[in-house]
C-alpha cells in the first residue's frame, strides 16, 4: 500500500463538510439515502450467522515502522507504515476480497456517556474507534469511493464504556493530543502494535452493509462491529474534547443514529 498524502484525508473526501448533519443531505445527495450509517444495532433482530469455517483473520500484532496521529479539524486520525508485505489486511467471515488497513479514527460525543455513532439495543457508549479497510485493488478510500464499488470499504469498529481507572492501551495516543491541538497538526508518536488498542477476535460481531458517516456518505461500506466494550476513563475522554477544528472546541463529532432498516448479521462461532 503506497504512502498517504496528508491532502488525501478521506475524511473529507475533497469536499468541504458543511456544519451539522441535519444538512448533510441538502448538499450530498448520498446522505439522504436508504443504507446510512450509524445505526442502532437491535440484537434480537439480528440474523444469526454461523461462521465456524470460515472465522474472520486479521493480522495487527506486527508493529509499524512510523505511526503519526493528525487532527484534521473534525476527528484524531491515526496513520502507520510498514513494509509492503507486512501490511495488516483483514479477510474471510462475511468478506470475499482481502482489505489493507488505511486509518484509525475516533468518535466522541459532549458526554461521557453519548460518544459512540453507532448503539446497541438503543444504548449508546463513551466512543467509538474505527478502523478504515480499503478493498485490495485501491490505494485509498477516496479511490474506492469513486469507482462506485459497493464494497470498496471496511470499516471495523470498536465501542468503549467508561470506567473509573484509564485504559493504559490508549495512554500512546491520550498523551500526545496536546500536540495536535490545532487542525491540521500532526505528530509522530512511538511505534506500537495497533493490537494494542483492542482484543483480537475472529467471531462473535454484527455486520451490515451501511455508508460513510460523514460527506460524501457513500454507502460503499460494510461495518464490522464488535460489540464487547472496551475501557476509557472520563479524563482520556475529557483529552479529546480539548482538540480544535476550526469553528472551535471539538467536544462532538458524532453523526446521530440514522432510521434505515438494513439487515443485521451476527456472526457467531456456536
Amino acid at each position: 500500500m503506497p504512502n498517504f498524502s496528508f491532502t488525501d484525508l478521506f475524511l473529507v473526501c475533497g469536499c468541504t463538510i458543511v456544519v451539522g448533519p441535519h444538512t448533510w443531505r441538502n448538499y450530498y445527495p448520498e446522505c439522504d439515502g436508504k443504507n446510512q450509517s450509524p445505526i442502532n444495532l437491535m440484537t434480537k433482530k439480528a440474523l444469526v450467522v454461523n461462521d465456524s469455517d470460515d472465522l474472520l483473520w486479521f493480522n495487527y500484532h506486527i508493529p509499524p515502522s512510523c505511526i503519526k496521529i493528525f487532527n484534521d479539524g473534525q476527528t484524531v486520525l491515526v496513520r502507520a507504515q510498514w513494509p509492503e508485505a507486512l501490511w495488516p489486511t483483514i479477510i474471510c467471515g462475511p468478506l470475499n476480497e482481502q482489505y489493507g488497513f488505511h486509518t484509525i479514527l475516533f468518535r466522541w460525543g459532549p458526554e461521557d456517556e453519548e460518544g459512540s455513532e453507532h448503539t446497541v439495543d438503543n444504548r449508546s457508549y463513551a466512543m467509538e474507534l474505527q478502523m478504515v479497510h480499503v478493498k485490495k485493488g485501491f490505494t485509498t478510500p477516496l479511490s474506492a469511493i469513486r469507482s462506485g464499488a459497493k464494497d470498496g470499504l471496511v470499516i471495523v469498529s470498536f465501542l468503549f464504556k467508561l470506567m473509573p481507572v484509564d485504559n493504559p492501551l490508549l495512554d500512546r495516543v491520550v498523551y500526545n493530543l496536546w500536540r495536535i491541538t490545532s487542525p491540521g497538526s500532526n505528530v509522530t508518536i512511538p511505534a506500537f502494535p495497533l493490537n494494542w488498542f483492542f482484543e483480537p477476535f475472529c467471531s462473535n460481531y454484527y455486520t451490515y452493509n451501511g455508508s460513510l458517516t460523514h460527506p460524501p456518505c457513500s454507502e460503499s461500506v460494510l461495518w464490522i462491529i464488535q460489540p464487547e466494550a472496551l475501557a476509557i476513563s472520563s479524563r482520556q475522554l475529557a483529552e479529546f474534547r480539548k482538540l480544535m477544528s476550526h469553528d472551535g472546541r471539538m467536544t462532538s463529532n458524532s453523526r446521530p443514529v440514522q432510521k434505515n432498516s438494513q439487515d443485521v448479521y451476527f456472526y457467531s462461532s456456536n
